[in-house]
């Protein structure tokens, strides 16, 4: 997943080697202080592409070292949906606290979202 260098604003492929190529920010540090964040439920997606981006998003977020991520999975409540995907990735980010020794919180601000935090 491709992210903005947050001090240079450089397009970044891969954040892995821990510093930014044109300026050497540390994402390290920024990433240990901020969340990873994906929608999962607002560009038509049915839940087994909802689930696969969550895993994607969580692994993500591992991988560089993030404080947690962030899933907007929307209240499932517009045009008839029955809320699926909010239902199953409520109860899929539980099960990856659970493998992951974190925790997960409704997020205060987005009625919509849930935040996975690792420890």
């Amino acid at each position: 997943m491709a992210m903005n260098c947050p001090e240079c604003g450089m397009p970044v492929e891969e954040v892995a080697p821990g510093k930014c190529p044109k300026c050497d920010y540390n994402f390290k540090d920024y990433c240990r202080n901020t969340l990873h964040e994906a929608d999962v439920a607002h560009s038509g997606e049915d839940w087994f592409t909802a689930e696969s981006k969550i895993h994607a998003a969580v692994d993500h977020a591992i991988r560089h070292h993030y404080k947690g991520v962030k899933i907007i999975h929307g209240h499932g409540q517009h045009r008839g949906q029955s809320g699926i995907i909010r239902h199953n990735a409520i109860s899929l980010l539980k099960t990856l606290a659970s493998q992951h020794h974190g925790k997960t919180v409704p997020d205060k601000g987005n009625p919509g979202a849930h935040i996975l935090y690792f420890n």
